[in-house]
């Protein structure tokens, strides 16, 4: 996978209803899978949908509405939305199209769930990408029991794009929640890529009609697409809530023509973790970037609102990120020395917007500050500690994820704390 600057994916985890939450590092997390979801059959019933004899339900397929996975390649490109809605990678070929996990060598989970319930019949997974290194298939009811349905060694498949089609027979509950495994650790190929997955299972005539009803979903960050339906838009958080995977925090490395060779390969080392209603970031190696992004929701008009706390060397930068798509974002940067600068990053170039001094900061140690970053339309506004210290306009980039960041320059380590954030409209 090309990338202009060495990236690292790690899939935080936060729960958010009025809370958010972290994770520890750049290693591959395992978040394990939410409650029972809906109703639960009763077994000895002779209905199988409420309301619905078995003579009356048909056969339905419908595709993944939401995804989850262990880790990510991006939280963009690669994602586990990605293996959400159709399939829209037709070649066999490593494309952003497909979710993929952050490393290609090892074992990770990806999770779909899908908007009707059904006694299955068949699952499909269409892999684009390296298969077929899927080794399990768990299947789970409506009571949260696991139902494994399909257990393998890693294989080469010659069939590329391929579809891994599991059947089932005569399952006696119903379920909405699928999660595969993949063990990408035994052939030494590459990523197994996941495009799309479909189930099939019987359903009552209204349910059938609802999966037909629904709209092609497209796979792509910038649709306002999301990887939970429930997941707040707009909220206030102080980070003291339990954890689940709306965030991920992704990683640049900045390397340049007089970096050391012992350093070019170098990878960043960094931490992240939640504890006593904070988010703390623990940066170890120079000139390291460090995103933390709200991946449920794109915005087009947006405000973003954090308290930072600096608890380590006074050699950071601070700032905050709107409309961050795959084609480029707006940066709102401030320095812990007092200046600030409205970047734009626009594919493979970057332009200031503005630049200058901050006098409303705070400086030192245990300092507390404000920051605040509005994207009104065409209008741009950076804010610290209430006092507005920037607006420009600029009308280049029009709606992408909101998030934070934190970086190091030549001096570390870099520790500040975040102590709430929010995300409102302007």
């Amino acid at each position: 996978m090309k990338k202009a600057l060495i990236s690292v994916l790690l899939i935080t985890v936060l729960f958010l209803n009025m809370s958010c939450g972290l994770g520890s590092n750049k290693n591959n997390t395992t978040n394990e899978p939410g409650g029972p979801i809906g109703g639960v059959l009763d077994n000895n019933d002779n209905t199988n949908q409420a309301g619905a004899s078995a003579d009356s339900l048909v056969e339905v397929s419908q595709w993944a509405s939401a995804a989850t996975a262990s880790s990510e390649y991006g939280s963009s490109d690669w994602a586990a939305y990605q293996a959400v809605g159709q399939p829209d990678t037709s070649v066999c070929a490593d494309e952003v199209t497909a979710w993929a996990s952050q490393a290609s060598d090892g074992v990770d989970w990806l999770e779909v769930t899908f908007d009707v319930p059904v006694n299955p019949t068949e699952i499909q997974i269409l892999q684009t990408y390296s298969p077929s290194q899927v080794t399990e298939v768990v299947v789970y009811d409506m009571e949260g029991a696991e139902h494994n349905v399909y257990k393998a060694k890693p294989s080469n498949e010659s069939e590329c794009p391929y579809t891994l089609s599991i059947k089932i027979k005569e399952a006696k509950y119903q379920t909405q929640r699928i999660r595969i495994t993949v063990d990408q650790s035994v052939l030494g190929t590459s990523w197994n890529e996941i495009d799309a997955v479909q189930l099939t299972g019987m359903a009552s005539a209204q349910a059938a009609a609802q999966i037909q009803s629904q709209p092609a979903t497209n796979n792509n960050a910038n649709s306002g697409n999301t990887t939970s339906s429930t997941a707040p838009r707009f909220f206030y958080d102080e980070l003291d809530g339990a954890l689940n995977n709306l965030w991920a925090d992704e990683v640049y490395y900045y390397v340049s023509s007089d970096t050391p060779d012992d350093d070019v390969n170098a990878e960043p080392v960094y931490n992240i973790e939640q504890e006593r209603g904070s988010l703390k970031f623990y940066l170890q190696t120079p000139w390291q970037y460090v995103y933390y992004l709200y991946t449920p929701h794109t915005y087009h008009n947006v405000r973003i609102d954090y308290e930072v706390e600096n608890k380590g060397v006074n050699s950071n930068n601070i700032g905050l990120v709107c409309r961050y798509a795959d084609y480029g974002y707006y940066e709102f940067i401030a320095t812990s020395g007092g200046y600030y600068s409205i970047m734009r990053y626009y594919e493979d170039g970057s332009k200031e917007l503005a630049r200058g001094g901050i006098k409303s900061i705070r400086f030192g140690v245990d300092k507390k500050n404000t920051f605040t970053a509005i994207c009104d339309e065409n209008n741009l506004y950076f804010i610290v500690n209430d006092v507005e210290i920037a607006s420009v306009y600029d009308d280049e980039i029009s709606e992408g994820l909101v998030g934070l960041n934190v970086s190091a320059e030549d001096i570390v380590p870099v520790q500040v704390e975040i102590n709430w954030i929010e995300i409102s409209e302007p």
